[in-house]
């Protein structure tokens, strides 16, 4: 599914706090001033999710060390491959935007 960065997977009733790193990207001397992010299903996950968007919980917040953003994910479905795309203003003005992919899978408890 494409070269980006990829969380482990989740379960549905995973609450992840999912993080992405900018600091290889910012220039000398210039930070994250501002994140905002977006979530939609990958266009070859088996399962669709037309609420995906929905998934990100609260506003993405950008961390103290002013190149790294946080967001909450919650409330995912079964076999579905979502891709946040993280849209980061660093503090020259510029804009990155960093596209992430996360698995929800259901595994079976076996030989319980």
């Amino acid at each position: 599914m494409g070269d980006m960065l990829r969380f482990d997977p989740i379960t549905p009733d995973g609450r992840p706090s999912l993080s992405v790193s900018f600091v290889r990207m910012l220039p000398e001397d210039v930070t994250v001033a501002n994140v905002s992010t977006e979530c939609i299903v990958h266009p070859e996950s088996l399962v669709a999710d037309a609420s995906a968007d929905e998934r990100l919980e609260g506003s993405p917040i950008v961390q103290d060390d002013d190149q790294t953003v946080s967001q909450f994910f919650s409330g995912g479905i079964a076999d579905v491959d979502y891709i946040i795309t993280w849209i980061a203003t660093y503090s020259d003005g510029e804009i990155e935007p960093v596209d992430t992919l996360l698995s929800v899978r259901a595994y079976k408890n076996v030989g319980a």
